[in-house]
């Protein structure tokens, strides 16, 4: 009884009550997009009229995001599949308080 009292008085309560699955499958919808489009971009195709024989996998859409994304992040875009994926995982997963503190490494300094 006191273990709960001074539980609620500290303020350790979950830090994601429910599963987000809802949440989940869009990061993990987007990092899908993201690595489909990264990975079938070829710049000959988004400026060759007429369309080359082979089209992206994602047509326009995946043509005009991967360069937006490349052009924008460089060669750091290739980390959004896995941010987004990472995301999916972690909003999928129930995670308390407790657990978080408790995988915290502890780094000792050296002393001078």
């Amino acid at each position: 009884m006191s273990k709960a009292i001074i539980e609620s008085q500290v303020a350790i309560k979950k830090v994601t009550p429910d599963k987000q699955v809802l949440r989940s499958c869009i990061y993990g919808i987007i990092a899908i997009l993201i690595l489909i489009s990264l990975y079938d971009y070829d710049p000959k195709s988004f400026h060759s009229y007429p369309p080359s024989d082979t089209s992206p996998l994602l047509g326009q859409f995946g043509l005009h995001l991967a360069r937006n994304i490349l052009a924008s992040l460089g060669i750091s875009a290739w980390l959004l599949p896995w941010l987004f994926g990472t995301l999916s995982f972690l909003s999928y997963k129930k995670t308390h308080a407790k657990e978080k503190a408790a995988t915290i490494p502890t780094v000792a300094l050296p002393i001078l």
